[in-house]
């Protein structure tokens, strides 16, 4: 992967990307809402989440996040 440009690999049996990644602008979520709010977790302030999954459960943690239809 890393020849065909990635910076990091991550191996998704065996490593949890919330504990290799931070301060990312913005994460792609295609998969469920265990993922999605993971996703939360590796944004850098003022960070964005694209999720074509749905919306992440509310949580006080997440206040300031808010989820926006294309629709």
């Amino acid at each position: 992967m890393k020849a065909l440009g990635a910076d990091v690999v991550i191996d998704y049996k065996r490593q949890d990307f919330v504990t290799e990644l931070r301060d990312y602008d913005v994460a792609l979520n295609s998969l469920g809402s265990d993922e999605l709010e993971k996703s939360l977790q590796i944004l850098k302030p003022g960070g964005h989440l694209i999720s074509i999954s749905g919306l992440p459960r509310p949580s006080p943690r997440h206040a300031d996040c808010h989820g926006r239809s294309s629709r």
